[in-house]
């Protein structure tokens, strides 16, 4: 016997660990494919046919799957989950984005990880009850009102200067956004679609990412 909170709290976590997937491979297309095989002799085949769409609705599953349910988030996450056949029927695959080392931990992402921080971390908050202090949280900003380093705060409707390549930090000086520089921002700092249309409506000077020369 469980109280009511603590149903709801085993359902939340249920729901938050589901995974939708699809598969190419139907009950609809194992139907068909048995009634094809019936004998010329056997007419129910035939008289099935006209009450039978010739396009059969795409099917999405739900499930739980031991390794899925385990792996938390990062948005800048290490392995993906897709759709796969297992055994002839509908299931997921957990396939790797990139090297991974024995002993590192498996990071997929709950959300769509081209949002700005500020949105994924609201999503993550408002979905599945988190603040995301993953790496590239840790170093991209919300604004350039703010410092993304030192958290400073720009004054007099100023606005600080922000990363030349990915546009996603803002440094009130060129030894803030060193400092981010060598602590991890380079790991995860990208030029993408959104950065650069960002750059083209950025009224405020970019930074260099590069170290001077030794």
């Amino acid at each position: 016997k469980i109280t009511d909170n603590e149903f709801n709290g085993r359902y939340f976590q249920a729901v938050c660990n589901l995974q939708t997937f699809s598969s190419p491979i139907t009950p609809y297309h194992r139907f068909m494919t048995r009634v094809s095989k019936l004998g010329a002799e056997d007419t129910r085949g035939m008289r099935m046919l006209k009450y039978l769409q010739t396009t059969p609705h795409l099917n999405t599953y739900c499930g739980l799957f031991q390794l899925q349910s385990c792996l938390n988030h990062s948005c800048t996450n290490n392995v993906q989950v897709s759709d796969a056949e297992v055994e002839g029927y509908g299931g997921v695959k957990v396939v790797a984005k990139a090297d991974i080392k024995k002993g590192d931990e498996l990071f997929t992402t709950y959300i769509d990880t081209s949002m700005p921080r500020r949105l994924r971390r609201a999503w993550l908050f408002r979905s599945f009850n988190f603040w995301c202090h993953c790496h590239r949280c840790e170093f991209e900003g919300d604004g350039p009102e703010v410092c993304t380093e030192c958290q400073k705060k720009a004054e007099n409707n100023s606005l600080f200067l922000a990363c030349g390549q990915c546009h996603r930090a803002w440094y009130c000086s060129v030894p803030c956004q060193k400092s981010a520089w060598r602590r991890g921002h380079r790991k995860i700092c990208r030029k993408t679609k959104s950065s650069t249309d960002a750059a083209a409506n950025q009224d405020s000077i970019e930074l260099s990412n590069k170290e001077p020369e030794k």
